[in-house]
């Protein structure tokens, strides 16, 4: 025994005797509390019963003895109160209706539920669950319970799954089976597509089953929550009540940890790898890295220790404690084995009980005073402490941040200490006397009395298994005795160390024997009921100024009102929540109802707590002191008396403004991605529809143009023919702006200065406007390009400038200006329908009418006006859109009622020169040399009117309807053939296919294509590829006879 532990003997030596009789009496009291257990075991045992095929919580062992974690935890429950209990076993059917029918007083495990309510009585939820969806392996397409919709899903029959899963309609094939294993075996099989079960029940059947090609979808039911409770028949207040205590002391006493520990932990334990357990790389004698770099120390043999005990496979980590921690909040490791507990800490991590206590003093140099024991001692002085160390959070909560340095490791602040950097070093009292001993300092002196003295413990990731392998660990290496071992050999060279418990008794037997002997049982008895009064009460204390303590610090509102609304109590964070217009005692004695901004919200979440005795993340709106709304989740419950009446109730409120802003953004998500499906949905019905139609207006326009030619322009039936070309030519701009809208009109796009394009137009803007409406042309500088097709441009300012005009009642203004602007990610991401980049804005504004946000929603949807009858089609404003999307440009509109509208356009600038567009003359229609045109179309309408078009332009005509007869006609010609004009959509062989195959007999042919629609075939979304000529159907002889010439004169490019 060394000299510490003797010193040790002698200071024990004057209260020997106390402790003598202190263990005897404990011995007393143990046989008293025995006695008062006998006296309560004299009611009869609880009739239960238990299903066969719920595990983990409910099973039947190889004895035919019902067993699992709700049985248990019943046994144990009745058993703190003196109670026996019996089981009954079966199927949950039958389980169910024995309670409905009285046959059993209460069942281990009901899931509550609304449809069970009117049944049974619930005792307080000892576990709560999220229902998963089990699907077989390879099955990409179910990952939520709207992916269920049609799918044929099993469940067991009568389990709160089934009633889950009927209370709402959605669409969903629901079979049941007898238990859940039957479930997943069929689904294994192939019988069904998915089955809706509790995840841990899941993963138990899963795993003794074997059912390998099964996995659990990683993401919980939303709304499938279920509370697990003990249940009785309705009205069965007492056996409620004896259940309800008895769940209280199992809870509060660690049984309920243990149970949780043995059923649970194994189940989601990290798979296929070791548990990582971090720890500070130099921190001795707790953790330290030896001269081979190998983990040691107090913290390393007891996580050893308790590896060993519990059958854990573990691996220790040790490094920079700042390192260690975030590795924990960022789970890359698992537990860390020694940290020290504080409140704050506690809202970040689960912490096991304390395995140790940890003393922080103070060290200075010698001569400089001596080492402050308080905070106010610490003022004035410069503060050396460990980086992320309690004592960092220590100094900065007291306001000395501006004192203290952190350095990396408590050596290396002692270092710094010991050469005069600093005045004080806050530190374990422990390793500051490793340190001390190791380096030699002798210079520094250590504090004897801490400034803090925090409990040492495990710490897990928040609701983590793993906390209660560790919490069960370390009650089993103290009662094996491997745990004062462990700490008799890196504390005791300390002083830290007690002296053996064997020795104490021997050598307090020899002081206190006689005294003993003199002590009467009166006294003895009293004595001990005191003391166990006192420890009580201790514990109590204890544990509510830990409860206090998280109470006053965490985010979340916590309140305890009376059943009537009355505010008995509320946590700090309430100052936090309010935005500092409300503090505790400004609300305490108030009425938490009249805080709700809607009373009707309030009316419900009474309703549901009188329905059902509690809410869950239920959102309502509270009112700030200023009138503003506060965004709130409410989760409370009512407490009831020994008689079950009502009297407080308890529960916590939830800042979720962020939560609502988020739900609110992908609202608008959703609403643009509805847009976008609608206006995709109309691409697809334009184009199918383009094609057709436009043949039809081909043969209108072609037959009427012809026969004009036949009759004198002086003949009635000329003027006649004339109505039929313009409503034909009047359809065809309709379908082009059906296209245009869909992004399926065809275009050439070329690079442009978008100042010089709008200088052309705008003699004609202000014939179109009018003479009463003033237009303003102001030019942006320096702007950059963009590349696009003329027209388009043209067809924008026309739509945009004619709504204008419509919107101004007589005479206005209308503004078209230009300008480069660039939009970078941090300003779209807070402007949501901006894109980053470079852009060429054009803007249009009107001081017409306005237009209120209902107009401004719909304003670009097709067929939307609000014009009226036969005043517009509705698509001006449709195509503005489509053109812009087209060339991958956005436009906003800015607008309010009677203050005028601003549409701007963003445009995507562009590199390279711009191209000159020169203005169209009217000319003769240029006629053909005799050259020949193979003509392929596959509407024999048109192909009959083309081939006359084309034979009265001066052209020979080799025509045919199908690209295989276009092959045979071109390979038997004995001439050649100057040029192919084929539709791009036909039977058996695209356009673009056949014009590869002829050039192959025809080196020097060239092409045109023609079609209503052209598929993306030779355009990618509307734009043509490079070298592709191409004419829109319908056209007129005109435009086929200057289209063949363009043609024909070129450089052949294809």
């Amino acid at each position: 025994m060394n000299t510490q532990t003797i010193s040790g003997f002698k200071n024990f030596s004057a209260f020997a005797a106390i402790l003598f009789i202190l263990a005897a009496l404990l011995l007393f009291g143990a046989s008293t509390g025995a006695g008062e257990t006998t006296i309560a075991t004299g009611g009869p045992a609880i009739l239960s019963a238990s299903e066969i095929d719920y595990p983990p919580f409910c099973i039947v062992d190889s004895d035919g003895r019902a067993n699992g974690f709700s049985v248990e935890l019943m046994r144990a429950a009745l058993k703190a109160m003196g109670r026996e209990v019996t089981f009954r076993t079966g199927p949950w059917k039958d389980v169910r209706g024995w309670l409905e029918q009285g046959e059993v007083q209460a069942l281990p495990l009901v899931g509550r539920t609304p449809e069970r309510e009117p049944v049974f009585d619930f005792t307080v939820p000892y576990m709560t669950l999220h229902g998963a969806i089990v699907i077989r392996k390879g099955t990409p397409d179910i990952r939520n319970l709207d992916d269920l919709k049609g799918r044929h899903v099993a469940v067991m029959q009568g389990d709160n799954a089934e009633e889950f899963l009927r209370r709402v309609d959605r669409g969903i094939e629901i079979h049941t089976t007898a238990t859940f294993d039957a479930a997943l075996q069929e689904l294994s099989e192939g019988r069904h597509d998915a089955v809706v079960i509790q995840r841990l029940v899941a993963l138990r059947l899963i795993k003794e089953a074997q059912l390998a090609n099964l996995q659990i979808v990683n993401r919980p039911i939303e709304g499938f929550r279920q509370d697990f409770c003990f249940a009785v028949k309705e009205g069965d207040r007492d056996t409620l009540a004896l259940l309800n205590e008895g769940l209280a002391v199992v809870m509060a006493d660690g049984t309920y940890q243990h149970l949780h520990a043995k059923w649970f932990a194994a189940l989601e334990l990290p798979a296929n790898r070791r548990i990582i357990v971090g720890g500070d790389h130099n921190y001795p004698p707790y953790e330290y890295l030896d001269k081979q770099g190998r983990p040691a120390g107090y913290n390393v043999d007891l996580t050893r220790a308790i590896a060993k005990a519990m059958g854990l496979d573990i691996e220790i980590r040790l490094g920079p404690w700042s390192k260690i921690r975030k590795g924990l909040e960022r789970g890359e490791i698992d537990a860390i084995q020694g940290i020290l507990y504080s409140p704050e800490r506690d809202l970040m991590f689960d912490f096991t009980p304390p395995h140790t206590v940890n003393q922080y003093i103070s060290v200075v140099r010698k001569g400089e005073g001596p080492p402050p024991t308080k905070v106010e001692g610490l003022a004035g002085k410069r503060i050396v402490v460990q980086k992320g160390d309690i004592m960092h959070d220590f100094a900065l909560k007291n306001g000395l941040g501006a004192q203290v340095s952190p350095v990396d490791a408590q050596e290396d602040a002692l270092r710094e200490l010991a050469r005069g950097r600093y005045d004080c070093a806050l530190v374990s009292r422990l390793t500051a006397l490793y340190w001390i001993e190791k380096h030699g300092w002798e210079n520094l002196m250590v504090g004897q009395s801490p400034l803090l003295s925090p409990e040492y413990c495990y710490a897990v990731a928040k609701n983590k298994p793993l906390l209660t392998q560790f919490t069960e660990g370390l009650k089993v290496i103290e009662k094996n005795g491997e745990y004062r071992r462990i700490r008799k050999k890196w504390m005791g060279i300390y002083g830290e160390d007690s002296p053996d418990f064997k020795d104490i008794l021997r050598y307090v037997a020899k002081v206190t024997l006689p005294l003993f002997l003199l002590l009467s049982v009166f006294f003895l008895w009293s004595w001990s009921l005191r003391k166990q009064v006192a420890n009580r009460t201790a514990a109590l204390r204890k544990s509510e100024e830990k409860f206090r303590g998280i109470f006053e610090n965490v985010q979340d509102v916590y309140f305890e009102v009376t059943y009537d609304g009355t505010i008995l109590d509320v946590s700090p964070s309430i100052e936090i929540l309010s935005k500092g217009q409300y503090r505790r005692k400004d609300v305490i004695g108030k009425s938490l109802f009249g805080f709700y901004a809607n009373p009707g919200e309030r009316e419900l979440v009474l309703d549901v707590l009188q329905q059902q005795g509690s809410v869950t993340d239920y959102e309502i709106t509270l009112k700030n002191r200023d009138g503003s709304n506060l965004p709130c989740s409410i989760s409370s419950k009512i407490q009831y008396d020994v008689n079950g009446h009502p009297i407080n109730i308890i529960g916590s409120l939830r800042d979720i403004t962020e939560r609502k802003k988020a739900e609110e953004e992908r609202e608008n998500l959703q609403e643009q991605l509805n847009q976008a499906q609608k206006i995709e949905s109309m691409g697809r019905l334009a184009g199918g529809v383009a094609h057709d139609y436009n043949n039809m207006l081909s043969v209108i326009l072609g037959y009427t143009e012809l026969a004009m030619e036949k009759v004198p322009s002086d003949d009635p039936l000329y003027a006649d023919l004339k109505e039929v070309l313009k409503a034909a030519n009047r359809s065809t701009e309709i379908t082009r702006q059906l296209l245009t809208f869909a992004r399926k009109q065809t275009i050439s796009p070329k690079i442009l200065d978008l100042n010089e394009t709008i200088e052309r137009m705008l003699k004609m803007l202000r014939r179109l406007i009018g003479e009463d409406i003033d237009l303003a042309w102001l030019p942006g500088t320096g702007l950059g390009l963009i590349k696009m097709d003329p027209s388009q441009v043209d067809q924008i300012l026309a739509n945009l400038c004619v709504n204008a005009r419509d919107a101004i009642a007589d005479v206005g203004k209308i503004i078209i200006e230009t300008g480069s602007v660039t939009f970078d990610e941090s300003y779209c991401s807070k402007h949501p329908g901006f894109v980053s980049g470079d852009f060429v804005m054009l803007a249009v504004s009107d001081d017409g009418c306005g237009m209120d946000r209902e107009t401004q929603d719909k304003i670009f949807e097709p067929f939307f006006t609000t014009k009226g009858v036969g005043q517009g089609t509705g698509l001006g404003m449709a195509t503005v859109y489509g053109i812009v999307k087209q060339n991958e440009g956005f436009i906003n509109v800015y607008s309010e009622p009677g203050k005028g509208t601003t549409f701007k356009i963003y445009l995507p600038q562009t590199a390279g020169e711009a191209g000159k567009t020169e203005a169209k003359k009217a000319a003769a229609i240029p006629k053909g040399s005799g050259e020949t045109v193979l003509l392929v179309e596959d509407e024999s309408m048109i192909m009959k009117m083309s081939k006359m078009m084309l034979e009265q332009l001066g052209y020979q005509v080799l025509a045919a309807s199908m690209p295989d007869e276009a092959m045979n006609l071109a390979e038997k010609h004995a001439g050649g053939i100057d040029l192919l004009i084929t539709d791009v959509i036909m039977p058996e062989m695209n356009g673009r296919e056949l014009a590869r195959r002829i050039n192959a007999l025809y080196p020097e042919i060239k092409i045109l294509f023609m079609s209503g629609y052209t598929a993306d075939i030779i355009a990618h979304h509307g734009v043509l590829e490079d070298g592709v000529n191409f004419i829109q159907k319908p056209f007129s002889m005109r435009d086929l006879g200057v289209k063949i010439r363009a043609v024909l004169e070129e450089e052949k490019q294809f």
